[in-house]
């Protein structure tokens, strides 16, 4: 159960990792 949670905790921080990334991203792309 543990290892499922912090599988799942993971992989919430690498989602918002990669969105804030995409983001910044875009915002460079834009200017």
């Amino acid at each position: 159960m543990a290892a499922a949670r912090g599988s799942g905790v993971a992989q919430a921080v690498f989602t918002l990792g990669t969105t804030a990334t995409a983001a910044i991203e875009d915002g460079v792309a834009v200017s």
